[in-house]
């Protein structure tokens, strides 16, 4: 499993970056033609939205680390594994 972080860090890169202008679709459609509409306020609220909705999870997140450090950890009373019956039959 080494590597498969970097491949994926780099593989999202090489996605994106394609994905960029100055091509919709390579040849076929142009960024001015794939271009939207929506207005200044449209994109304003959608930006916003997803902000809030992002800060909204982070914040939970982060509220749940808190509650779960607040805790501490706690022990168990196992035997040793030594102990234990083996897994296989």
């Amino acid at each position: 499993m080494g590597p498969s972080g970097l491949v994926a860090l780099l593989a999202g890169w090489f996605v994106t970056e394609v994905g960029r202008q100055p091509w919709g679709v390579y040849g076929v459609l142009r960024t001015v033609e794939a271009a939207s509409a929506h207005n200044l306020q449209t994109m304003t609220l959608s930006l916003v939205s997803f902000v809030m909705g992002y800060l909204a999870i982070f914040g939970l997140g982060i509220f749940y680390l808190i509650q779960l450090l607040r805790k501490g950890s706690q022990l168990i009373d196992e035997p040793p594994a030594s102990a234990q019956r083996p897994a296989r039959l």
